[in-house]
């Protein structure tokens, strides 16, 4: 455990690790037409049971034993709660943080490419099924503060969204490091 004992501690850059599929279950249909698997550095075609194989280390009673000794040394998969949403509250109570402010890991170059591409339906619609899948895995602990994604290609549609993101639970909104094409480049 981490030596915060009499500190009250807000992690302000945690992860989930998506796994390919992430977007998938809350996309709309036609986003979900258009959405292609979030492949990683760690994760290839033909790799998918590797994620599989982490999700059954996650069930295995003596891999969860080493929860709290392997809590600072396991990454990625591995981590306890690093993409089952239900075992992230056993890593927050060992960490002995107050609250995570909860960022994706992997999708922020997709939702990138979407945003400076022409179809901002699908640049929408893809954000909208992150921000779902976000709150949702930040749903089972009020600890959990997740951040959503703002397209910013078409201000009137973002205003909405923002607002639409932020009513919904949204901790924070993370906009993509490169403007929209039509967009001057501003910090």
């Amino acid at each position: 455990m981490l030596q915060i004992e009499g500190t009250i501690v807000h992690d302000a850059d945690a992860h989930v690790v998506e796994v390919p599929d992430w977007f998938f279950p809350y996309a709309d249909t036609a986003t979900r037409e258009k959405l292609q698997p979030l492949y990683v550095a760690s994760v290839k075609p033909g790799e998918h049971d590797l994620i599989e194989q982490y999700r059954a280390k996650h069930t295995d009673p003596e891999f969860r034993a080493q929860d709290a000794e392997q809590i600072w040394l396991r990454k990625n998969w591995a981590a306890t709660g690093s993409f089952i949403a239900a075992d992230r509250p056993v890593a927050i109570d060992l960490l002995g943080v107050a609250s995570q402010l909860v960022f994706n890991t992997f999708a922020n170059n997709t939702l990138k490419r979407a945003e400076l591409g022409d179809d901002l339906d699908y640049a929408y619609g893809i954000a909208a099924a992150h921000n779902r899948a976000m709150l949702d895995f930040c749903s089972v602990d009020e600890r959990l503060l997740p951040t959503c994604y703002l397209p910013l290609a078409d201000f009137d549609r973002a205003a909405t969204a923002a607002r639409e993101w932020i009513d919904a639970g949204a901790a924070a909104l993370l906009v993509a490091s490169a403007p929209p094409r039509t967009h001057s480049p501003s910090h």
